[in-house]
């Protein structure tokens, strides 16, 4: 039987703390996030992704469903808003069956949106201790991305790992195979679209002894010079995933334009 240190509700603001209170704890689990970008790669084995940053294949379309679907302990998954992506997330049930009593599945938008400064300050704040305490933190983004950015707002990765950015799926049998070198008791955070979903999976289901945390465009303002909504607060209201509008912006203690 799995077992889940953290128990999803649907409400993106427990859920994010639930998720978080696991980071900060350092029990080991596994986020994977599926927007409309991955649901429509795996409804089209056609279909164009991640702001027309990769294209879909059979392959591609096969092991985001493997990754949606997989089940393990601590291993949770995230599907679009069922307000602002209805069609997406009915599709998503479709495949899942009903989730009423699933305590893995939570709002794709947990970690962000409501949620993203404190997702910042908690991230920030382990990171930093593990570099301390000489634990392992990589990063796995984009190559087209300046991660090194990232040193001078805090955010101390003891390694980066680049993947092509576009189409980088086209290289995964040999992405994939970058967990040899993963130590156990290691964090990685994706930001690199739906290889990052995969990833997730595949990491974790390879060694659960690892955390693994799928955060998309999270930091985009600082290491690919793109803002979204959630980052200024302008985000509009919705009663699922993005019940509160707060008034401080991500990186509002920074001029997260200076980058240009």
């Amino acid at each position: 039987m799995d077992v889940y240190d953290a128990k999803m509700t649907g409400n993106v603001i427990t859920d994010g703390q639930e998720l978080l209170n696991l980071l900060q704890n350092g029990i080991h689990f596994s986020f994977a996030k599926f927007n409309d970008g991955e649901m429509a790669l795996i409804e089209n084995a056609n279909a164009v992704a991640s702001r027309g940053y990769q294209s879909g294949s059979v392959k591609l379309q096969d092991k985001l469903k493997e990754a949606l679907l997989f089940r393990a302990s601590n291993y949770y998954v995230s599907l679009p808003c069922k307000e602002c992506w209805p069609k997406n997330y009915k599709f998503c049930i479709s495949l899942l069956g009903n989730i009423d009593q699933r305590f893995d599945v939570t709002n794709a938008n947990t970690l962000i949106n409501v949620n993203v400064n404190k997702t910042l300050d908690v991230l920030k704040d382990v990171i930093n201790k593990r570099t301390l305490t000489g634990l392992e933190t990589v990063l796995v983004c984009s190559k087209s991305a300046y991660p090194e950015r990232l040193n001078e707002i805090g955010f101390h990765f003891t390694r980066v790992f680049q993947v092509p950015a576009k189409n980088g799926f086209d290289q995964y049998d040999e992405i994939y195979k970058h967990h040899l070198k993963l130590p156990a008791n290691c964090l990685v955070v994706f930001c690199c679209g739906p290889v990052g979903r995969v990833l997730c999976y595949d990491w974790f289901r390879q060694c659960s002894k690892i955390t693994c945390l799928e955060l998309g465009s999270l930091f985009d303002p600082i290491i690919n010079h793109k803002t979204y909504l959630y980052h200024t607060r302008t985000l509009p209201f919705c009663s699922t995933c993005n019940p509160v509008i707060e008034e401080k912006e991500a990186f509002s203690d920074l001029n997260i334009f200076k980058w240009g």
